[in-house]
């Protein structure tokens, strides 16, 4: 499964693509991975602020918050949305099997 980093103002966010039906999967999956990295990595803050506000402006109001030092939750209730529950399963299992296969592969 083929992980990627793109820099986007102070923070680095990893992007994954998860589709393993065959072949053309795979590749597709390196595609979309490359093509976000070519269109996004090295955004700045400001791009990233703009961007997010002209399709949202109510995410003009956490951006003050976020400025003024209010800071996220750590420890919510929801840490990942239940409707995403199979499809975050499948990716788990396919780096459990993954990491199995390559512990054989060692001897570990």
């Amino acid at each position: 499964m083929p992980v990627v980093s793109i820099n986007v103002g102070p923070k680095r966010v990893h992007l994954t693509a998860y589709c393993p039906d065959d072949e053309l999967g795979l590749l597709a999956c390196d595609f979309v991975l490359a093509r976000a990295a070519e269109l996004l990595d090295g955004t700045s803050e400001e791009e990233m602020r703009r961007w997010l506000i002209e399709r949202d402006p109510e995410i003009a109001e956490l951006f003050g918050k976020l400025d003024a030092g209010w800071k996220l939750p750590k420890n919510s209730e929801f840490t990942v949305d239940p409707s995403n529950a199979p499809a975050e399963a499948r990716i788990v299992r396919h780096l459990l099997r993954e990491r199995l296969e390559q512990c054989q592969r060692h001897g570990g």
